[in-house]
């Protein structure tokens, strides 16, 4: 059986991966599935079987349809058997599994003929060109597992978004500021260390950096991954794409119009979080978003 190409696009939420992963999508041999870690929520929703469903979550695919019902998930489940790899790991596993070892809730079988069953679908929906499927469920330690997957050959895409902004999205959705930072340092702290012991193709993008100048990055992610993204018409592809993406940010499903450097946090967050967060984030910051002249002012 064929080794299934996986670019998996990781970092924090409300960073912009949503985005780069629709973008991604538009090419003629890729596939964006959205965040595929969610699969079995959406799997229980459909069935009715999940209490406590948060008010700001849509269970839907981008094609407007229940998992079930949509033509691209429909395919894969008939195709595919068994459950998905659990999100409810113990905190001993996890770090197992960021280690690059093996866990007992791990099953590479089930999590192979998911990733297979999803490229053949995408043949079938897209086209019989399409040799890489998108996966932007971010988390850590999804990666770290994937990545001991002899079935699969992963690219690893880190996107980090300025901690300030990340906090301030946060925040406005009712998530504890300091929660929010700790959140986003100890994740792309763990991020970082994956990339550097993984034997695989990585590469870092700055958000801030990315929405000053789109395009310089993605010929960058078009070399480095081997994609090709068409510089002149990626928003208007975007918005001609049909999507069968899952959770992620619900406000691109109608297309991304265009992309535009924001700092809103610099008026949104009170004066004191602002000296604190500044602190904070100034190292990483400068390591992992401010790396290069194109740092904005203020």
């Amino acid at each position: 059986m064929e080794k299934v190409p996986v670019l998996y696009i990781t970092g924090t939420g409300h960073s912009g991966t949503t985005l780069l992963c629709q973008i991604i999508g538009t090419t003629q041999t890729s596939f964006s599935v959205g965040e595929v870690k969610f699969l079995e929520s959406f799997l229980k929703e459909d069935l009715g079987d999940l209490p406590n469903i948060p008010e700001d979550f849509s269970f839907t695919c981008d094609c407007s349809r229940k998992i079930s019902s949509c033509p691209f998930w429909s395919k894969v489940l008939k195709k595919k058997e068994g459950p998905t790899f659990p999100r409810h790991l113990s905190t001993f596993e996890k770090l197992r599994l960021i280690l690059g070892y093996q866990t007992q809730s791990s099953s590479e079988y089930t999590d192979r003929e998911l990733y297979h069953a999803m490229l053949n679908a995408a043949r079938e929906i897209k086209n019989e060109n399409v040799c890489r499927i998108i996966d932007a469920s971010k988390d850590v330690t999804r990666l770290s597992y994937l990545l001991t997957l002899n079935s699969l050959q992963v690219g690893i895409l880190h996107i980090v978004r300025d901690g300030r902004a990340v906090v301030n999205s946060h925040q406005k959705r009712g998530y504890h500021w300091l929660k929010s930072w700790f959140d986003w340092f100890t994740s792309n702290v763990l991020i970082s260390m994956k990339k550097h012991t993984s034997n695989t193709v990585c590469l870092t993008v700055s958000y801030e950096e990315f929405t000053m100048n789109p395009e310089k990055h993605l010929e960058e992610i078009n070399n480095v991954f081997d994609i090709s993204i068409d510089l002149e018409t990626y928003i208007q592809d975007v918005e001609e794409e049909e999507y069968h993406q899952f959770a992620g940010n619900l406000g691109t499903r109608d297309g991304i119009g265009e992309i535009y450097y924001d700092d809103s946090w610099k008026e949104e967050l009170s004066t004191w979080k602002q000296w604190i967060l500044t602190i904070l984030c100034f190292i990483p910051n400068q390591i992992w978003v401010y790396n290069s002249d194109s740092e904005p002012e203020g």
